[in-house]
């Protein structure tokens, strides 16, 4: 009896965990039913469809003829809410990461061939705790700015959050904690550096993802069951998925030495432009194996920096070349091919021949 209390109490704390983690990367949807003079309708039929997928969600309004339809994958809906005696309503209602979108239907009575439809829904009100969301939709992340593809760079944007100009860790701030407060979040999984715990990004560390990206939500001041652990910015995302019909994208990003300026410093002693080249790639594609059940999405980033390097490169001259070789054909034979083929490497590099000849002296130290 002992074993099965455990094991009971193990399957209890389990499905806790796991519907706390799944708000991390879902929404919910609320609202109320009412008739014609405003009073409120009980045991009304709720449908609601994903428009992309076609994934259907049921439940029935409650005697103060509110509902709540949880774990909701963010994106597009078609409501429909049915009542004996009432006339359907339907209306669009869009479900936001990490949000509760709230809705109000009035239904007409039966005799009225009036059908509603409504476009958009009530604002985003959290009524029912104090967590700080600014949520991105699609066509947002699509028009903010993310160099290098770098997906963090979309939180810049939020309330409360400083962009760091290199001091400390991490690229930004939240209400003044540091970097490594905060914490990022890929489809309810951690996204961050394991051994200093922080996000990747800079200009030679992004973190791509960015084409893949459907909403993004930051949550400041997260105090509900399902964030944690750090108590600065809760960076979540989730990615794009497959639906009902094909849709993908292709993107590379170039830029060149000759579509930048030169540096200030580098005119002024009549330095050429440095030699620096970025490419970055993005590529997905998404459709239906089974129509209404089952999808599929791939996507692939990439990028390849060329980027100029600082302070002067030495080469061998001639002379020592030449020096080497003989002393190693008198001690060493074996080694000659290897030497040979690395200083004519260095003197086949580009710039080789405008070198500027420096020699170097020793003395004696007593």
């Amino acid at each position: 009896m002992r074993h099965v209390c455990l094991f009971a109490l193990m399957v209890v704390a389990i499905t806790a965990i796991l519907l706390n983690a799944q708000t991390v990367v879902t929404g919910d949807l609320t609202g109320t039913v009412t008739d014609p003079s405003s009073g409120v309708l009980p045991n009304a039929r709720i449908v609601l469809t994903n428009d992309a997928t076609g994934e259907i969600h049921t439940a029935n309004s409650i005697e103060s003829g509110e509902f709540r339809i949880p774990l909701l994958r963010p994106g597009t809906y078609t409501l429909r809410v049915e009542s004996t005696g009432f006339q359907p309503a339907t209306e669009k209602v869009t479900v936001s990461l990490g949000q509760v979108t709230n809705t109000k239907i009035q239904l007409s009575l039966q005799a009225q061939t009036q059908v509603v439809n409504v476009s958009e829904s009530a604002g985003l009100v959290q009524s029912d705790n104090a967590n700080l969301a600014t949520t991105y939709s699609t066509v947002q992340l699509e028009n903010l700015p993310a160099p290098g593809q770098d997906m963090t760079s979309y939180a810049f944007t939020t309330p409360g959050v400083t962009v760091s100009t290199g001091g400390g860790y991490g690229n930004f701030s939240a209400f003044g904690l540091p970097g490594v407060s905060n914490l990022f979040t890929i489809n309810g999984n951690d996204n961050m550096d394991p051994y200093l715990n922080l996000n990747n990004s800079g200009a030679s560390n992004l973190t791509l993802g960015a084409n893949e990206i459907q909403e993004a939500a930051v949550v400041l001041n997260g105090y509900t069951g399902q964030y944690g652990r750090q108590a600065g910015a809760q960076v979540n995302y989730v990615t794009k998925s497959g639906s009902n019909a094909f849709h993908g994208n292709l993107d590379w990003l170039y830029n060149d030495r000759i579509l930048n300026a030169n540096d200030w410093f580098n005119n002024a002693t009549g330095t050429e432009r440095p030699f620096s080249i970025s490419n970055e790639w993005a590529d997905s594609i998404g459709g239906p194996i089974v129509r209404n059940k089952a999808f599929f999405f791939v996507d692939n980033e990439g990028l390849r920096y060329v980027l100029p390097g600082g302070g002067p490169v030495y080469i061998p001259t001639q002379d020592f070349a030449n020096a080497v070789l003989s002393n190693l054909a008198a001690t060493n034979p074996a080694a000659v091919p290897l030497y040979t083929t690395a200083f004519n490497l260095y003197q086949g590099a580009s710039g080789a021949s405008r070198h500027a000849l420096r020699r170097f002296a020793t003395r004696p130290t007593i």
